[in-house]
C-alpha cells in the first residue's frame, strides 16, 4: 500500500510540474508555440513519466533503507537518533539569529540556503558523532561489565580497547 502512494504521489507532482512547468518558460518561447494547452499536455506527460522514474528510485531507496534499519542494533539505532535530534536542534538554534539579519534584496537567498544547508550538515554530524561514540558498544547488555557502556541503563559486554602507542 506505501509503495503504491509513494508512486501515486511522485506521478501526481511530476505531472503538476510539467503542467505548471509552463507558466515559468520565456516569453518569447510561449509566442512560437501555437496550441499552449498541447504543450501543457505534453510537458505534463513529461513530467508524470519523470515523476513516475523517481518514485521509482525512492521506492527502491525506502525499502534498502527499511532492510538497514530492521538488521541494526537497537542501542545503536538509538544513539543514531538521539544525534540526529541533537544535531538539528543545534542547527535550528545557530540559525535563528541568520534568519533576524536584514540583508538586502540582492543575497536573499542565503537566508534559505543557510537553513538547508546547516541542518543537512548538522544532521548529518550529530548522527555520525553518535555513531562514532556508539562504535565501541555494540554488545550492550544489562548485566555489569569491567567498563561501563554509553546507554545508562547497560554494560559494555566487551573489553576495553588497548591503544598502543608507537615506539
Amino acid at each position: 500500500m506505501v509503495d503504491t502512494l509513494i508512486l501515486l504521489l511522485f506521478l501526481i507532482s511530476g505531472a503538476a510540474t510539467g503542467w505548471l512547468g509552463v507558466d515559468l518558460l520565456p516569453e518569447q518561447l510561449l509566442l512560437e508555440v501555437t496550441n499552449q494547452e498541447g504543450l501543457r499536455t505534453v510537458m505534463g506527460g513529461f513530467g508524470a513519466f519523470f515523476g513516475l522514474i523517481a518514485g521509482i528510485f525512492f521506492q527502491q531507496l525506502r525499502r534498502r533503507l527499511m532492510a538497514q534499519v530492521r538488521s541494526m542494533p537497537t542501542d545503536l539505532l538509538i544513539s543514531r537518533a538521539v544525534g540526529l535530534i541533537l544535531g538539528l536542534l543545534v542547527a535550528n538554534l545557530l540559525l535563528a539569529p541568520i534568519l533576524l539579519l536584514p540583508l538586502p534584496w540582492e543575497v536573499v537567498l542565503v537566508k534559505p540556503l543557510a537553513a538547508v544547508l546547516s541542518n543537512v550538515f548538522f544532521g548529518v554530524l550529530g548522527y555520525n558523532l553518535a555513531e562514532v561514540h556508539a562504535a565501541p558498544c555494540c554488545g550492550c547488555s544489562t548485566r555489569p561489565a569491567p567498563r561501563p557502556c554509553w546507554w545508562p541503563m547497560g554494560y559494555c559486554s566487551r573489553p576495553a580497547p588497548r591503544f598502543s602507542t608507537p615506539a
